[in-house]
């Protein structure tokens, strides 16, 4: 029974060393760092606390910063050597002390840490550097937790969530269009003459992440023609032919750089078609409806000034005619311009 105590004493105790066993970083500022030394690159060395059992935040240090390592097995590495004046007064520390001024610490979402001095920030991005004159570094602030300053100022980044880029804008535009294809609609001789179409619309646009943004559009549109018929000089009637309605539709835009994307877009357009005949002081006239359907695509760019939005688009538009007596499709080129307000989905 007494074997049997002492034994169970001595795995504990050799557990507890196990556990509480550390390496000792000595840096050549006299100060020292108990640690778990996992890498010795070519500029830096990393680390994690003893307490950090699982490892889950690595920790950076300079190699220029380090004088050695002294590992829990008794085994030394040098790394610098110090200068002369520093080894002729250079004590190994009994306790780790802080420096007297305390670098930045920048932790990472992948749980990993910086350890530095921050130079810059900005609305995208902050730089930093490892030492006080080595190169300048920079990470995304979309991949930051926090940064713990050396004069004791904590900025936290974890409540910032995945979805916080999406906002929403709203824009208001003018729209025209020339129509070309088929000549029942197009011909001045055969066909309706509509050369032009003009319109305006509203956007709710949605932006879901860096690349994708969604919107829907509700408008107004209308094309129009006047013809006046001749015999000789003698005015025999003239015709007056409107294409006009409201529209709403929904659309995709893909920012392939920070300002410019490609949009698609699909419209239900709800038009009535009008038709006066003026003639001996007599008129006549003729109406039709249709729910016309269109998908339209182009190559767009945005630009915002604080809450002010501007954008502008080139365009494809494809109409199918659902009017019973003619179903030529419309085919139009244009462009839209809008500006509006954005932020009111503000992060």
């Amino acid at each position: 029974m007494r074997c049997f105590i002492l034994l169970l004493l001595t795995l504990f105790a050799v557990s507890v060393r196990a556990q509480t066993s550390s390496d000792q970083i000595y840096k050549l500022d006299k100060t020292s760092i108990q640690a778990v030394v996992d890498e010795i690159g070519d500029t830096e060395i990393i680390y994690f606390l003893p307490k950090d059992t699982a490892k889950h935040t690595a920790l950076r240090i300079s190699r220029k910063l380090v004088w050695k390592i002294v590992y829990e097995t008794g085994e030394t590495e040098l790394i610098n050597a110090p200068t002369p004046a520093t080894a002729a007064t250079a004590k190994e520390p009994t306790e780790t002390k802080e420096s007297a001024v305390k670098p930045d610490r920048i932790f990472l979402a992948n749980k990993t840490m910086i350890t530095g001095k921050i130079t810059k920030v900005t609305k995208d991005k902050i730089e930093y550097t490892r030492q006080e004159s080595g190169p300048s570094y920079e990470v995304a602030r979309k991949n930051l937790t926090r940064i713990e300053y050396g004069n004791g100022q904590v900025e936290d980044f974890a409540s910032v969530k995945p979805g916080a880029l999406a906002k929403l804008s709203v824009t208001a535009g003018v729209d025209g269009n020339y129509l070309l294809g088929s000549k029942i609609w197009t011909d001045k001789e055969e066909g309706a003459g509509l050369m032009t179409w003009l319109g305006g619309s509203v956007r709710g646009n949605y932006q879901l992440g860096k690349s994708i943004a969604v919107f829907l559009a509700l408008g107004y549109s209308q094309a129009s023609v006047q013809k006046n018929y001749l015999a000789g000089e003698e005015l025999l009637y003239k015709q007056e032919m409107t294409l006009a309605g409201p529209n709403a539709g929904i659309g995709i835009k893909y920012f392939f750089k920070e300002s410019l994307y490609v949009v698609a877009q699909g419209k239900g357009n709800f038009l009535k078609a009008k038709t006066l005949i003026f003639e001996d002081g007599e008129e006549t006239k003729d109406q039709l409806s249709a729910a016309c359907p269109s998908f339209g695509i182009g190559l767009g760019f945005t630009k915002k000034i604080s809450r002010v939005v501007v954008e502008g688009e080139l365009h494809y538009q494809l109409m199918q005619s659902t009017f019973e007596s003619v179903t030529d499709p419309f085919h139009m080129v244009g462009a839209r311009v809008g500006i509006g307000m954005a932020g009111f989905g503000k992060k």
